[in-house]
């Protein structure tokens, strides 16, 4: 279900899951040579933005909160040149299956978020997060993991 205001460049290179949730004023911006792929049941949040030059896959039943950023291109930023005349640089991002980023997040290019991870609310995420990780901070940093029922609490 896509509700009201939500823009998507591209949409032929844009594949969505079965019960996908875009929120009200997300965008989604695909290059013509990029995909974005959304794994079913996954919700995404109002005001999120997802960018995808190369590459976007985003598993089934992850919940991504309002106002989160996912790209997997950033401008090149040489010294001696204006960045603004440097070439794009991208680099995939994959998120597992049965991930929460929470609120205003960043997930930046080039990184993994494995299956069951949590990411704290206004992360950065820089770097690959193991799965069932729970990281929070800027940059983004593990400190605990969840566990299975019955064997204890988080840590």
């Amino acid at each position: 279900m896509l509700e009201c205001g939500v823009e998507i460049t591209h949409p032929e290179r844009t594949r969505f899951g079965d019960q996908v949730h875009v929120g009200r004023d997300c965008y989604v911006s695909v290059w013509p040579e990029g995909e974005l792929v959304v794994g079913s049941r996954t919700y995404l949040g109002r005001g999120s933005i997802i960018l995808a030059h190369r590459s976007v896959r985003i598993g089934d039943d992850c919940l991504i909160a309002p106002g989160c950023h996912i790209t997997d291109v950033n401008h090149g930023v040489a010294a001696g040149r204006l960045i603004r005349e440097q070439a794009l640089e991208s680099e995939a991002v994959r998120i597992g299956g049965d991930v929460w980023i929470g609120a205003g997040c960043s997930v930046l290019p080039g990184v993994t978020i494995g299956d069951g991870a949590v990411v704290g609310a206004r992360a950065v995420v820089t770097r690959d997060v193991p799965a069932n990780a729970i990281v929070v901070g800027v940059p983004a940093r593990v400190i605990g993991c969840r566990k299975v029922p019955g064997e204890g609490g988080q840590g």
